[in-house]
């Protein structure tokens, strides 16, 4: 988001959970925040940061507030925000509630519930996690017998759907959207008790004319049913025999749109939707196909003052910063001919730069 605003010409300040050196270099102030998995941002902490620093600005929201919307209302109170209102987030954020959504739009979603004695031994289910990001919370139903019926309505149990995971990026004006590209979500293998974390994606075309037909109307559907407004995103799966169903919605800008930003900024595209505007955006991936992988560190990793980084890694942590074990230390991007191409030269840079951190 810092790089498409620096592109658009804004002038920008970032507060974020991670603050690698790219997000530094194109901002004008720059403050790392301290963010709990469980209970979002520090408020007493961005309300100071914000009172101070960002009083006259425009706030635009990017990822961590869905596991504590109501932050957002509370920031509003201080600065100019631009952000899907916490009403809409709730609604696509709770499953209960995204689920009659979906139902009322004639969109298929998986089984979901709260109660373990209504997911039958004959079944595969999820353990999921209301508002988190990242699928590392996800968890299959092999690890969860010994979970009794659910007490913490923060979790909930979700029908497992055997498929292909993709991924739209759109923008929406509250009434209507306007598809920018797909991605296939890799798959996930760095950690074996995190099947589900999210490792990268990779752009893509859909074969199938009718699934991109498909994606269009879901897309126009949900932001018309609830105002969704913005740069936003919705992951679906593809099943074996060609079903589709959607299993979550972003109503904030995800990582995902920096593989489909061409020579404009898709953060202009964003700021333009709350005034009512749907820029009509061309992705360039029709030349060509864009990936991008996150490496987690395995162990506690401190990172060398001396790190002579690839050119093809992203997100670079700041020199001498501690990363935990099982956070993501960068990113890592490829271009090729081919999906296939993209994929295969992914991979290959995540055993590198594995190799490459552990050397140092």
């Amino acid at each position: 988001m810092a790089n498409s605003a620096k592109k658009a010409g804004y002038k920008v300040g970032v507060i974020d959970a991670f603050l690698d050196e790219e997000t530094v270099s194109v901002s004008s102030l720059a403050f790392k925040a301290t963010y709990s998995y469980q209970f979002g941002f520090d408020i007493v902490e961005l309300e100071r940061l914000i009172k101070q620093k960002f009083l006259d600005s425009i706030v635009v929201v990017g990822s961590g507030f869905e596991i504590n919307p109501g932050q957002i209302d509370y920031i509003s109170k201080y600065a100019s925000v631009l952000s899907n209102s916490t009403e809409t987030i709730n609604t696509v954020k709770h499953p209960k509630s995204l689920e009659n959504l979906l139902n009322e739009e004639f969109i298929r979603y998986p089984f979901t519930t709260f109660q373990r004695n209504e997911c039958g031994d004959n079944k595969t289910f999820l353990l999921k996690e209301i508002g988190a990001m990242g699928g590392g919370h996800v968890q299959r139903k092999s690890r969860l017998s010994n979970i009794q019926p659910l007490v913490n309505k923060n979790f909930y149990y979700q029908k497992f759907i055997e498929g292909n995971v993709f991924s739209a990026v759109f923008l929406a004006n509250r009434d209507r959207a306007s598809l920018i590209g797909l991605n296939q979500h890799l798959k996930s293998n760095q950690f074996s008790d995190q099947p589900f974390l999210y490792e990268g994606a990779i752009s893509v075309v859909l074969k199938n004319q009718k699934d991109v037909n498909k994606v269009n109307a879901i897309i126009n559907k949900i932001t018309k049913k609830i105002s969704l407004v913005g740069l936003c995103g919705v992951d679906f799966i593809i099943d074996e025999y060609g079903v589709m169903f959607v299993i979550d919605v972003n109503p904030r800008p995800p990582s995902t749109f920096e593989l489909h930003e061409s020579k404009q900024s898709l953060f202009a595209a964003h700021l333009a939707c709350f005034q009512g505007d749907l820029i009509h955006y061309l992705s360039d991936n029709n030349k060509y196909s864009r990936g991008h992988a996150i490496y987690y560190a395995k162990e506690d990793t401190i990172i060398n003052e001396e790190l002579n980084w690839p050119e093809w890694v992203k997100d670079r942590p700041l020199r001498k910063q501690t990363i935990a074990a099982k956070n993501p230390i960068c990113s890592i991007f490829a271009e090729g001919d081919s999906e296939t191409q993209v994929e295969n030269i992914l991979y290959k840079r995540l055993e590198e730069i594995e190799l490459f951190v552990k050397s140092r």
